[in-house]
């Protein structure tokens, strides 16, 4: 199957009718945008995932998006045949928004959240007294 077994797998397991129908169609076209996301987040499976990417995926001639903490691949891996892009680090307040949609406004997440931003603020002033 040229590098498109597993995925075409996943497509005809996952899919029914018109959708199955589509992204069958888009895969023989190479028009399919594949998401990886989490590589890092795979644990025990991360080399098998990697085997998929490097050796299904990104040679089916489709458009290939994986995601991964730097520590969490092996990154001369993907250094010659991907584009690799590093994201800035979440603020704090977007670290508060992902964790709210993620927590739907737990109690107690909003109260660890709250504590971690006073104890920023009180390192800064102890900081400021008493400098290295």
């Amino acid at each position: 199957l040229g590098g498109r077994g597993m995925l075409k797998w996943y497509i005809t397991k996952t899919f029914a009718g018109a959708e199955q129908l589509m992204l069958l169609q888009a895969l023989d076209m190479c028009a399919l945008v594949v998401l990886i996301d989490g590589v890092d987040e795979a644990a025990g499976m991360k080399d098998a995932i990697e085997e998929f990417v490097h050796k299904e995926v990104s040679v089916s001639g489709n458009r290939l998006v994986v995601t991964s903490r730097p520590e969490g691949v092996r990154l001369e891996l993907y250094e010659e045949r991907f584009i690799v892009l590093n994201l800035l680090q979440l603020s704090d307040e977007q670290q508060r928004k992902v964790i709210s949609s993620q927590m739907k406004g737990n109690v107690f997440f909003d109260h660890l959240v709250s504590l971690s931003a006073i104890r920023k603020g009180q390192d800064e002033i102890y900081e400021e007294a008493f400098p290295p």
